[in-house]
């Protein structure tokens, strides 16, 4: 494999998501402006989350057949589209429809995995797949703090410089990314599918797989429900705005980047998937619960930044126990499965997160936070009991 496909493609990725992560800090406040209430911004979520999984195997079928490149750069330009109308949205009805295009044209990171398992030989493939998932986390860091910051002068700006940032990486695209030579049929076989309801069934069939399942969407659905309302939050408790949000996730999201590149790969060759799932869990928990009855911001500071260490290390484990619980030729549609269960979690939760605010009080989405991570642990130690009993016979 060409260095320089690998490269390129952890650049797409990560300007990419740098402008996502612009949006972190933005999006909230700026739909707050416009009269959003909690959940309203959940709403936003659950759409974004249902057009983009509804929308990506319309582009993978589209990319196999004329290839990945002219797809990436039209889903870079959309994106940007979408960005545009966000900018000069009026109301909130506009900011909802920037969103459902933005859902459209959300293809890039499956477009890059895809790019990847074409380029690559099946002994490479885990490294690249590695540093496009580094490309991810970097991106959102980055972008999380650059938007803040730029937020200080009005939203207009980290708005518009997203957008730009998506047309420039369009223009990178289009000039130094090298088109795949395989035919169709072999670049129909890298593509994860996020809906083969059939495999899925399967798959659920081994033990692992299915703990793995609810355990990914118990501990999504903890992060959903604090992450819709934490900017608002944030900004009721503490009168933070978009700037000091963005700092403050953006050394969450570095922290959850130090834990998964050095203490996660420490520790699971001694612990292994589970343990480290029970741990994790716990350690999630106590999060949420500091994060709810805090009364100080440094202690709710302290909480996001232990929840961020917590999910640093459950769902690399929650993807590696699914991954290594299938047979090495489904491990893919394992991968492809989680994606499903992550959308699910996102499109159900968000909504409830945001109306439990609106509703109840601002502490009850990080207390049902914590009850899914409870759960999660209950997940944990039945799958313990029953993988010292029958270990599934894929586990390596």
């Amino acid at each position: 494999m060409p260095r320089s496909s690998l490269l390129c493609a952890f650049l797409v990725v990560f300007l990419d998501l740098v402008g996502v992560g612009m949006l972190v800090p933005v999006l909230p406040y700026y739909a707050q402006s416009m009269g959003a209430h909690g959940w309203e911004l959940g709403l936003l979520v659950s759409l974004f989350t249902l057009v983009q999984f509804a929308a990506i195997p319309f582009w993978g079928k589209f990319s196999d057949r004329v290839g990945r490149r002219p797809v990436l750069v039209m889903s870079l330009l959309g994106s940007s589209l979408a960005l545009v109308i966000l900018m000069l949205s009026g109301s909130l009805h506009w900011i909802f429809i920037s969103r459902i295009i933005a859902g459209c044209f959300a293809a890039t990171v499956s477009l890059s995995y895809a790019y990847i398992a074409d380029v690559t030989e099946p002994a490479e493939r885990g490294k690249g797949l590695g540093m496009i998932s580094a490309g991810i986390g970097l991106g959102i860091t980055f972008g999380t703090v650059i938007g803040g910051l730029l937020a200080r002068y009005g939203f207009w700006l980290p708005l518009s410089a997203a957008a730009l940032l998506g047309v420039f990486n369009a223009v990178f695209v289009f000039f130094k990314v090298e088109e795949t030579r395989q035919s169709r049929e072999v670049r129909r076989s890298h593509r994860i599918r996020v809906f083969e309801l059939k495999v899925f069934r399967n798959l659920l069939h081994e033990t692992s797989i299915r703990n793995a399942a609810v355990g990914f969407f118990l501990v999504i659905s903890a992060l959903t429900s604090m992450e819709v309302v934490v900017a608002i939050y944030l900004a009721a408790r503490y009168q933070f705005n978009a700037e000091s949000t963005g700092v403050l996730l953006a050394v969450a999201g570095l922290a959850r980047l130090m834990i998964q590149g050095n203490l996660y790969n420490r520790i699971i060759g001694q612990m292994g998937e589970i343990k480290i799932l029970i741990v994790g869990a716990i350690f999630g928990s106590f999060s949420l619960v500091l994060i709810g009855s805090a009364t100080s911001v440094y202690l709710t500071a302290s909480g996001i930044l232990f929840l961020a260490m917590a999910q640093g290390v459950l769902t690399p484990a929650l993807s590696r126990a699914a991954a290594l619980g299938a047979p090495v030729q489904r491990r893919g549609a394992s991968m492809g499965m989680l994606q499903l269960i992550s959308a699910i979690s996102r499109i159900l939760l968000a909504p409830i997160a945001g109306y439990l605010y609106d509703t109840m009080s601002w502490r009850s989405p990080f207390y049902i936070g914590s009850v899914a991570m409870g759960l999660t642990f209950v997940v944990g130690v039945i799958w313990l009991f029953s993988a010292n009993q029958a270990p599934s016979p894929y586990l390596e």
